[in-house]
């Protein structure tokens, strides 16, 4: 269940709910207080329709106002587990929703699968979203490198095409006239490294130790975060250059 379809209405009582409130209602007496809490319990309404809340878990009451009901308040006694972890993606950071968007254009559908995959894992299976965090920054610096006309490097691995991206843009630390870019840049190669180590640690194909320090979910989140940031960035720069020639 991917947050990236819900209003921002949806994600405020999402939070809500996720942080333990059980009782809604309105704020005050007012025309546009009552207006406003009417508008939650629709919202309320919708996501049990959408699975977020149980069926038999959602419990609103209804006054008169005039010839006209009202939604007077709301009682929720839990999320679903598609609640539950759409609840948990919504600590995602704006970078990782602002990709998303740029990454359903043409030519990108394959990430932005990767990135779905990674969002979808963060709760279940931290491990497969980091994963799936690190295949989502390899396959835009493929689409990049492609974009630009330059090849896929031999060694695919994520260190490798980071380099051959940033040289591609023009982002290598060592062409930055600025110190303070140099840090940037190259702060951009130390993330995309530590998300493919922790890949490599953690990932199932590398196999198992049982002393293995068990990965959260915030860590997912995390690894994510960065990711998407990273990508963005490079994203962002390949388009400003298709913009400028």
């Amino acid at each position: 269940m991917s947050t990236f379809g819900l209003d921002d209405r949806m994600k405020r009582l999402l939070r809500d709910i996720r942080g333990g409130r059980k009782e809604f209602q309105a704020a005050g007496k007012s025309t546009e207080d009552l207006r406003e809490f009417d508008l939650d319990a629709k919202c309320l309404i919708a996501m049990k329709n959408r699975g977020l809340i149980p069926h038999n878990d959602l419990h609103l009451m209804m006054g008169s106002d005039g010839p006209h009901l009202k939604y007077l308040s709301a009682i929720i006694n839990s999320l679903t587990y598609e609640g539950e972890m759409a609840a948990d993606e919504l600590d995602l950071a704006p970078a990782a929703e602002a990709l998303h968007g740029v990454l359903s254009q043409g030519g990108l559908i394959a990430c932005r699968r990767d990135l779905d995959r990674a969002i979808s894992s963060v709760a279940s299976d931290p491990a497969q979203a980091i994963a799936s965090a690190c295949a989502t920054l390899e396959s835009v610096c493929k689409a990049i490198l492609a974009q630009v006309g330059q090849a896929i490097p031999s060694n695919q691995a994520i260190q490798s095409l980071i380099t051959e991206t940033t040289k591609a843009l023009n982002l290598a630390p060592e062409v930055a006239a600025e110190v303070e870019m140099k840090r940037i840049l190259g702060a951009v190669s130390n993330i995309s490294a530590a998300v493919g180590t922790l890949r490599t640690k953690y990932g199932a194909a590398h196999g198992q130790t049982d002393d293995r320090t068990p990965l959260k979910p915030v860590h997912a989140r995390f690894a994510i975060n960065a990711m998407a940031a990273v990508a963005l960035f490079l994203l962002e720069t390949a388009l400003d250059g298709e913009r400028k020639t």
